[in-house]
């Protein structure tokens, strides 16, 4: 027999595990323990970072983000990711820059991360007929100072796992935009994961097609 379990009563009893999850979120977090989070004002812990944070909307128009952090936070990124999957990079990093504090970035341009010089390729470029705004559902994420787009190499994945490979990929994506929101608060910015730029934006000005390379997720940062 099915037990039917009211709406109110779900809601009550996520709040309740909300409550309890937050007396232990910091302290007892494997994943942080493991990550070598390095916070810059060494007096403050995890935690107490986590509880004074404030939640904004909007990205301030006129932050930056500093390169070094960028570069920082790509590279842990596939540092952590090779660590728990060792293949060949099925998970790739690109990088939509609209305010970073470096002459040879460009807001028009969609870049790639390369882990083995630690450095941006240009994949692709936006005209100046095509505004940031047509490539986000969401007016908030045009106006992030950077945007990560986690991409999967889908038809390796395929080939490799089977028919579970888009799951997969899903769920590692998932894990380093994660350890991302992780690098980029202890670093003192702010941001939040989402569904990332519209597809067919996307294919239209990167060779990424929907199959042999997929957009799994996003993150954008600032402040």
């Amino acid at each position: 027999m099915i037990k039917v379990i009211q709406r109110n009563e779900i809601v009550k009893k996520l709040l309740e595990d909300g409550k309890e999850f937050k007396k232990h979120i910091v302290t007892e977090s494997p994943l942080l323990k493991r990550c070598d989070i390095r916070l810059l004002n060494r007096d403050k812990s995890m935690e107490q970072v986590f509880f004074e944070r404030t939640s904004y909307r909007f990205f301030d128009p006129n932050s930056k983000v500093d390169i070094g952090d960028l570069k920082t936070i790509l590279l842990k990124n596939h540092q952590y990711y090779i660590h728990n999957w060792d293949d060949d990079g099925l998970v790739q990093q690109y990088v939509i820059c609209e305010r970073v504090n470096h002459a040879s970035i460009n807001a028009r341009t969609i870049y790639r991360y390369c882990p083995n010089t630690n450095d941006l390729s240009a994949e692709g470029y936006l005209p100046e007929n095509v505004s940031k705004e047509m490539f986000f559902l969401q007016q908030e994420f045009a106006d992030a100072p950077v945007v990560l787009l986690f991409v999967g190499e889908l038809a390796k994945a395929v080939e490799k796992i089977g028919t579970a490979g888009y799951k997969n990929l899903l769920i590692r994506s998932g894990a380093v935009a994660h350890y991302s929101w992780l690098q980029s608060i202890s670093l003192g910015y702010q941001g939040t994961v989402f569904a990332g730029v519209l597809p067919k934006m996307f294919r239209k000005f990167c060779t990424v097609d929907g199959y042999r390379k997929c957009q799994m997720f996003a993150y954008a940062f600032g402040n």
